[in-house]
């Protein structure tokens, strides 16, 4: 699970948990035979398929988990994770005791160490479908939880795609779990081969960068990680795919593991089965440390391209089904504003701007770090969610004018949205 300034990506890899963080945190059922037949009635339904409502927050999947019959609390599901995760928070709030680890470097995308302990017996229900006997790992989340501006309460893992054949509608915002023993897919959409590792899947796809020709992968699928393609380290040297300095900005991935480099710029097209997205937003690592450094694949797909369809996950067979849905056209678009902000307070409503691009409509603007916006068009920020001013943020030539407070004095700037890359 990858959040970017900035998604979570969160997941255990030779039984070390890993998150990483790229710096920028939402059906019914689907066409054809399978799982759509398994819809067709309520009575068919309740023996083969369990519909489950689903939250989305910048492309995050959120559902309602009990922990240890606990009143519901927001989980986001993730292929990303081997292994399920608890707030560290919550797990206090909750005075769940739990064991010390110790720190461990190479956690996720970030470059530092961090902290992990692990609790026992835990019982995990998600609408009514029990997990029981269950060791979960804890782990600090406030910064993550700024860095989207909504709380994250925990991550369900690959458990449930090892048990289910799990649909996930991004427009119905829906989750359908299916049993894998009578399950056959006879719809319309692209059959792809998974590749299983750690609990985590992978396929093979091609990417393009402008004035190359296109160069196959091995990616991690990975519905936790916001955005839209990340290449790792030993892939963008290999392949010489950095593009030119006019066309990138420089980025930071923030994960537990702390801050990872990266620049930020466009793909030429990337290629998935039969699939073609033309200019995505792609990340090209630069991390020493962190899975951006994992040389034993190439990057990850995240669900800025995987929300363009209804997407099944049959672990059993081996394959993940793609339909198209009427967001797959949609262009993709990245901050314009060259600022990264924050989300603070209990009710994440302070915002708080963490980073400013130098040469960007945000330097320009005058604003600086840990300024605090007050309104925007004469609107108090308290009546705005974090991922509402980010997507302000993407209208090309929009102009707003912000009242911020910096060493407690109110100050007027104007900044107008550009494309960056």
């Amino acid at each position: 699970m990858r959040l970017t300034n900035e998604s979570v990506f969160l997941f255990v890899c030779s039984g070390v948990l890993l998150l990483s963080t790229h710096a920028s945190l939402h059906g019914n059922g689907f066409d054809g035979g399978g799982l759509a037949s398994a819809l067709d009635s309520k009575q068919t339904l309740a023996q083969n398929a369990d519909v489950i409502p689903i939250n989305m927050l910048e492309n995050h999947i959120y559902v309602n988990v009990r922990v240890n019959g606990s009143l519901p609390l927001s989980f986001i599901l993730d292929t990303g994770a081997s292994n399920h995760i608890l707030n560290e928070g919550r797990a206090e709030e909750f005075g769940i005791l739990h064991k010390k680890l110790g720190e461990h470097n190479n956690v996720g995308t970030g470059e530092g160490a961090t902290k992990l302990a692990a609790i026992k017996n835990v019982s995990l229900n998600m609408s009514g479908i029990e997990l029981k006997d269950k060791t979960i790992y804890v782990v600090q989340m406030d910064k993550l939880e700024a860095i989207v501006g909504h709380p994250i309460d925990g991550i369900l893992g690959a458990e449930i795609f090892n048990r289910f054949v799990v649909g996930i509608d991004y427009l119905a915002q829906t989750v359908t779990l299916s049993n894998p023993e009578n399950y056959k897919y006879s719809g319309r959409g692209e059959i792809i081969p998974l590749k299983l590792s750690g609990n985590r899947p992978f396929v093979k796809a091609k990417v393009a960068i402008s004035g190359l020709n296109p160069i196959e992968g091995l990616f991690v699928i990975d519905i936790g990680d916001s955005n839209a393609l990340s290449l790792h380290t030993h892939f963008v040297a290999k392949n010489q795919l950095l593009p030119a300095r006019e066309h990138i900005v420089p980025h930071f991935t923030n994960g537990l593991g702390g801050e990872s480099r990266e620049w930020l710029g466009r793909a030429q097209n990337f290629q998935l089965g039969r699939y073609t997205f033309k200019q995505p937003v792609t990340a090209f690592s630069q991390a020493t440390k962190g899975s951006a450094a994992d040389s034993s694949y190439d990057g990850a797909i995240g669900a800025e391209i995987l929300r363009r369809f209804k997407i099944i996950f049959d672990y059993t067979h081996k394959q993940m089904i793609l339909e198209s849905n009427a967001g797959f056209d949609e262009p993709f678009e990245a901050d314009m504003s060259g600022v990264s902000l924050l989300a603070e307070g209990s009710d994440f409503k302070t915002i708080r701007v963490n980073r400013v691009l130098e040469n960007s409509p945000g330097a320009e603007s005058g604003l600086r770090n840990a300024d605090v916006l007050v309104t925007i068009d004469g609107n108090s920020t308290e009546g705005f969610t974090l991922e509402q001013i980010k997507q302000m943020f993407k209208n090309e030539g929009r102009e707003y004018l912000l009242n911020i407070s910096r060493d407690e004095h109110l100050l007027q700037v104007k900044i107008k949205m550009r494309r960056l890359i």
